[in-house]
């Protein structure tokens, strides 16, 4: 395999696993390759490494995997904090050995060394805000206002009481293990800057997000311009080449394939950064504008999570009742077979049949016809039929606000309690004054 095959490839595979990841939970992959696929990435793996450990180690080597496995994912620690700092000190670092010493070329100037390294300043301080800042935890004083502004919709948030704070948990909340605290509008616990993301602190997650997109961004652009910059002044773009083809000499550039095999061999540092930072990138955009889209429609990561496992319970009693009523119409069928069996003997005898009964079987065929249709066309029910099912068995969104109010609640958060804070103050107020 050549370099040009091997950068598809990879761009390719990355595109791939990234349709996975954002898309296999979907109901209408449920039973596909991409669910299993995102069950192969996200579980699958894990599960195939607890029964190599409990083959080669036993059970001490279970608890030893547990242990860790409790210590990196279900508790609070810096690792991913860690590595996401190495990783952009690190890559701070090579861009300064190897494109910055580029600069000035014709395609970008100087002064792009200290607005590179403004970015990163900048980036670095979105971290650092979103990693220690509050996610908005219940507590005694706010629970009541937390109530008031999301009351439990009883299907997907049951009223209930936390054991662990022992306090109420109010709707579209979750009690965080790693954080120790029950979260107000939960979206999920990100490891990358070791804290919850929930009402207080998404606009601070949503910034993080859309810096990081935008340095990587900046910083594919920034190499690729340093990049044509040098081959133009090495007089890269009169060389040529011949083409057995055409049976001629040909820029080199005019040959994309030849053309970054050439660059991969002569400035592999340069390309590597331009890859990782573009599938980095595509990675940061992609999530962002999912979260974008929950803001807007007024749901949360967890949620939609919990949503989509109702629907996958709904789907899968609804083909189970189907194959009980498959199962039906097959004993129902095999015994007008019966009947029809009967009948022949009855017309052999010289005897009559009656215009009920003919009319009961023709009524059986018809059953049993469209019993064999249905599932001649399962796969497609199953693969584009999910969208009307989920019409009719979606519970009601009662936290989406509308467009608007649902990012004013977000980035207001404070403002968004407050309201409520006040129209409980004025409630009692005047429940007083009746008394």
């Amino acid at each position: 395999m050549d370099l040009a095959n091997f950068v598809y490839l990879y761009l390719g595979l990355t595109a791939l696993l990234l349709f996975v990841l954002l898309f296999g939970d979907y109901p209408a992959f449920q039973g596909t390759p991409v669910s299993y696929s995102k069950w192969l990435f996200t579980e699958g793996w894990l599960l195939a490494l607890e029964r190599i450990v409990d083959k080669c180690c036993g059970e001490r080597g279970l608890r030893i995997l547990d242990r860790a496995i409790e210590c990196f994912c279900e508790s609070s620690n810096p690792v991913l904090q860690i590595t996401y700092i190495t990783t952009i000190t690190a890559g701070y670092g090579l861009y300064w050995q190897y494109v910055f010493r580029l600069l000035p070329t014709q395609h970008a100037a100087e002064h792009h060394i200290y607005t590179g390294t403004a970015a990163v300043c900048a980036v670095l301080s979105l971290f650092l805000q979103a990693s220690f800042s509050e996610p908005g935890r219940v507590t005694a004083d706010t629970a009541a206002a937390c109530l008031a502004a999301y009351p439990p919709d009883g299907v997907l948030f049951a009223p209930k009481q936390c054991s662990t704070c022992a306090l109420p948990r109010p709707g579209r909340s979750r009690h965080c293990s790693a954080c120790g605290s029950c979260v107000v509008r939960f979206d999920h616990h990100c490891g990358w800057i070791n804290n919850c993301i929930g009402l207080a602190n998404m606009r601070h997650f949503l910034a993080f997000l859309a810096g990081n997109t935008a340095l990587c961004g900046y910083g594919v652009w920034l190499a690729l311009a340093a990049l044509a910059g040098d081959l133009q002044q090495r007089g890269f773009f009169d060389v040529y080449v011949y083409d057995p083809v055409l049976r001629d000499r040909v820029a080199l550039h005019t040959r994309p394939a030849r053309f970054l095999e050439w660059v991969m061999v002569y400035y592999p540092i340069h390309v590597a950064l331009v890859m990782f930072m573009a599938v980095t990138g595509l990675l940061l955009l992609s999530f962002l504008l999912y979260q974008a889209y929950l803001i807007s429609v007024g749901r949360t990561t967890y949620e939609t999570l919990k949503r989509n496992q109702l629907l996958k319970e709904s789907a899968a009693s609804a083909r189970q009742q189907g194959s009980s009523r498959q199962c039906g119409d097959d004993k129902l069928e095999g015994e007008h077979q019966g009947l029809g069996m009967q009948e022949a003997a009855q017309q052999r005898d010289g005897s009559t049949v009656s215009a009920a009964d003919v009319a009961c079987r023709g009524s059986s065929t018809n059953s049993s016809d469209r019993s064999a249709s249905s599932a001649a066309g399962g796969w497609h029910i199953r693969l584009f039929g999910w969208r009307q099912q989920r019409q009719r068995q979606e519970c009601v969104n009662y936290y989406d606000r509308g467009f608007r109010g649902n990012w004013s609640e977000v980035l207001w958060p404070d403002a968004f309690l407050q309201r409520y804070s006040q129209q409980l103050a004025g409630d009692a107020v005047q429940h007083s004054k009746q008394e």
